[in-house]
């Protein structure tokens, strides 16, 4: 796509209706602003300039338009709140426990942490292994997975679901305050390879 810039705008398409030098109006409507309909100097003369091509980005790099050309300039430093919000993101995921994965967003998190706290129960109360009705005697208890099937759980099954998922939420607290305490934080702090 070919990009015009004036004296105060950045490089752009150029517009619906432009005002020509001689101060006859011109719309696209028609196709008029199509390449080829307008002479160079009546682009020129109602004030827009052929723009340079976009230079690539290094991999720490940004380009932006600075008085009338383009400009390279390091990007800037990832700040502690960039590391919480990619935190947060990563909280919301869902986790694996046992082969499977399951839901980790907020609501799901506060049903697994009850879930699992009346799992400790019912096991304080002598729930043995094996036993699908140790939170209901009518009905086996199960919980449903990311891809909607149930996996039946005894209380221990239970219990460990929920320090599984847990873990999950203490080791990237952890990492993120590590990466955070790095001095620079690193551009690709966001990487997996950072992260559990």
């Amino acid at each position: 796509m070919t990009l015009y810039h004036t004296a105060t705008t950045p490089p752009a398409p150029l517009p619906f209706r432009i005002t020509l030098s001689d101060g006859s109006v011109r719309t696209d409507a028609a196709g008029q602003l199509a390449e080829g309909h307008l002479t160079p100097d009546d682009i020129a003369g109602a004030g827009y300039t052929l723009s340079p091509d976009k230079p690539e980005a290094g991999p720490n790099e940004v380009v932006s338009w600075v008085d009338g050309a383009w400009s390279t300039a390091d990007a800037p430093r990832p700040t502690a709140s960039d590391v919480g919000a990619e935190r947060d993101r990563r909280l919301a995921l869902d986790f694996e426990f046992q082969g499977k994965m399951y839901q980790r967003d907020e609501r799901s998190l506060s049903r697994i942490t009850g879930a699992a706290t009346l799992a400790g129960f019912a096991m304080g109360a002598g729930a043995q292994s094996g036993d699908l009705r140790w939170a209901n005697a009518a009905q086996d208890f199960g919980w449903i997975a990311s891809d909607d099937t149930v996996t039946p759980m005894d209380a221990q099954t239970c219990f460990a679901f929920g320090q599984t998922a847990a873990g999950v939420e203490s080791a990237l607290v952890f990492t993120a305050a590590a990466i955070r305490a790095m001095d620079p934080i690193p551009y690709d702090y966001a990487d997996d390879t950072y992260w559990p």
